[in-house]
């Protein structure tokens, strides 16, 4: 049973930290990252998940 429970509970916070990924819309209207003029995104507040996002869609755009 208490593993049922530290399964279930594991579960919930990691379908609620997806929850709060951070996207491209959401992260330029926060005003946490912007568009460079070489086409890369910049970070303007250096949150960890501005950071993160910026570093993942910088990758996809090499």
């Amino acid at each position: 049973m208490k593993i049922v429970k530290t399964m279930i509970a594991t579960l919930t916070l990691l379908l609620s930290m997806a929850a709060f990924a951070l996207d491209l819309d959401a992260a330029k209207s926060q005003g946490l990252v912007g568009e460079q003029t070489d086409g890369y995104l910049g970070v303007v507040k250096a949150t960890p998940a501005a950071v993160e996002l910026a570093a993942e869609i910088n990758q996809k755009r090499r």
